[in-house]
């Protein structure tokens, strides 16, 4: 069921409205998604999109140093991939149901990413809508069953090593959690994780939700 026409926003103002909102950077607008944007369904994308965080990590001029071999190195690119694109998804969608009263549907096949410089830049192209009638848990639900599973695997399908189902349920955690808090409602206890990303063998620190973090505060 689409939106009453006389309150649609087009698809280019709901991403610019979207944005002040949001606890992560900007989606690219939709049109740029489209235009420019690579998707995580193909092998060799989903591939490129790890080697291309696995650099922004390791090689970039703003990158510690750090002596982690190359299988190691992706296993860490691996997992901030899959947070990254995790949170760059939950989060806007989340805000349009709760916030704006939107809904918005993604599949896996509608996320882009593109590379700018070293850093990564995330889209959804097309912009799936409907009448958000959901709950919060409904609309995590299909976060997970649409985005968030198949994600994983299709990112331990192109790494060395497979990354622990535990890790990836943390990565998991870590997006809603930040979503919730976005939209203003508090995280219950199970969206708390027990793992940390491993960006810190990048010689970064870890995010204020990890043990990490609070072992050393």
């Amino acid at each position: 069921m689409a939106e009453p026409r006389s309150e649609r926003m087009t698809d280019e103002e709901l991403v610019a409205a979207l944005a002040p909102l949001s606890l992560r950077s900007t989606l690219d607008p939709p049109a740029v998604a489209a235009a420019e944007g690579i998707g995580v369904t193909d092998p060799d994308d989903v591939a490129a999109l790890v080697d291309h965080v696995d650099r922004g990590l390791f090689d970039s001029p703003f990158s510690p140093a750090t002596d982690l071999g190359p299988d190691r190195r992706k296993e860490v690119a691996g997992s901030v991939a899959f947070q990254a694109v995790a949170a760059q998804v939950v989060n806007p969608v989340l805000l349009a149901h709760r916030v704006l009263g939107i809904g918005l549907f993604p599949l896996i096949g509608d996320v882009r990413w593109r590379p700018d410089d070293w850093v990564v830049r995330y889209g959804l192209s097309p912009l799936t809508r409907g009448v958000s009638t959901s709950s919060t848990g409904a609309v995590i639900d299909r976060f997970r069953q649409q985005i968030s599973h198949t994600l994983a695997d299709r990112i331990n399908a192109v790494l060395p090593v497979p990354l622990p189902a535990r890790l990836l349920v943390g990565n998991e955690r870590a997006a809603i959690r930040t979503a919730l808090v976005a939209v203003g409602e508090a995280p219950p206890g199970r969206f708390e994780r027990d793992s940390c990303c491993l960006i810190h063998l990048a010689g970064l620190m870890p995010c204020d939700e990890c043990p990490l973090s609070e072992a050393s505060a």
